[in-house]
């Protein structure tokens, strides 16, 4: 008995998704959808906030508004942080994915992969360092003993240096 009722449910459940689907995205996805991404970006907030407290105690950051966010796939949760000389751009892809990228505030448009930026302003740690972020906690933890590499090798005098080693890196 119990088999059959779980077989009609999941039956109907077939049968009516795409009517579904349809009526949510015409009557409730315009407001539904921006709305729950503010939640996700609050929750990553809180999230980088309670991870890399550093950020926001020493050097000031705070969140910022994304300056391109018709760029940005729909499906990762971005959350903008400046400090004074320094744009990152975290975004997470359902608590597996972690990316962050690095610009300095008078480009904010011209950012690196965090790591990639690590490993040429930090030559003598590229041993230590990760090949990708899995968490903001590891992020935080590799980030804080090498911000001030990070902002030397940013800052208006260097970049352009800097941006040739990232291009040339990647090429």
């Amino acid at each position: 008995m119990k088999t059959v009722v779980v077989r009609v449910v999941l039956f109907l459940f077939k049968v009516l998704r795409p009517p579904l689907r349809i009526a949510y995205a015409a009557l409730f996805s315009w407001w539904l959808s921006p709305a729950f991404r503010r939640i996700g970006q609050k929750r990553s907030l809180e999230e980088i906030k309670n991870s890399a407290p550093f950020l926001f105690n020493i050097y000031g950051a705070r969140a910022i508004s994304d300056p391109r966010p018709e760029a940005n796939d729909p499906r990762l949760s971005c959350i903008y942080i400046a400090t004074s000389s320094l744009v990152f751009k975290f975004s997470e892809w359902h608590n597996e994915y972690f990316d962050v990228r690095v610009a300095p505030v008078f480009a904010p448009m011209d950012s690196y992969n965090v790591i990639d930026a690590l490993r040429i302003a930090d030559p003598s740690g590229r041993s230590t360092l990760p090949q990708e972020i899995e968490g903001w906690h590891q992020f935080a933890r590799v980030l804080e003993p090498r911000f001030h590499f990070l902002e030397a090798a940013f800052n208006q005098e260097n970049f352009q240096e800097t941006k040739h080693e990232m291009q040339s890196r990647n090429a």
